[in-house]
């Protein structure tokens, strides 16, 4: 994949994944009849072109919390892979590195979503009746936002123990 398509993916999943939530809570409410109607299909292509952007948006958040917890993380790193000598074993290192940060990324973009979707869910249905579409979307939501929650965890348990052991194999290897 290419740069811009992988950063459509990224921040588009989220954005899509939030406007699916809100147009078939909303639907549940008014009825799916406006699906069939000619007239909503330019309102819908808008609707799911806004999916990046607000996926992007969405994301923002996410990176700030993240940024502030991890902030000195990666000054080690950095520091011990530019004295690295090995040119291909840098290349390497450094997209592995760019590989977990990626995914934990969208993971986390992915979690803000769903934990977005689920607020709005909830609210909506203490406002309007609480049907069964929406109480099944609730659901749906909880249940997603413990498996990308468990994938979050994982690729950055994974991540680190990667920077982790690089680190002790770069002090080694500068130490001798």
């Amino acid at each position: 994949m290419n740069f811009d398509t992988k950063h459509i993916l990224k921040w588009g999943i989220p954005g899509w994944y939030l406007i699916i939530n809100i147009v078939v809570a909303v639907s549940s409410l008014i009825g799916y009849e406006w699906i069939t109607d000619s007239g909503y299909l330019t309102p819908s292509i808008i609707i799911t072109l806004a999916g990046v952007p607000l996926g992007y948006v969405i994301y923002q958040p996410y990176f700030f919390v993240s940024t502030l917890m991890y902030e000195n993380k990666g000054n080690q790193w950095n520091i011990l892979l530019f004295k690295m000598s090995d040119e291909t074993k840098r290349l390497f290192l450094s997209n592995r590195y760019g590989y977990f940060l990626n995914n934990i990324h969208g993971y986390g973009s992915l979690i803000s979503a769903v934990i977005i979707s689920l607020i709005y869910l909830i609210v909506l249905a203490f406002i309007h009746e609480f049907n069964t579409e929406i109480f099944m979307l609730i659901i749906m939501n909880i249940v997603l936002v413990v498996i990308v929650s468990f994938n979050f965890k994982h690729y950055q348990k994974n991540f680190e123990n990667f920077i982790n052991q690089i680190i002790r194999e770069l002090k080694k290897d500068i130490n001798r």
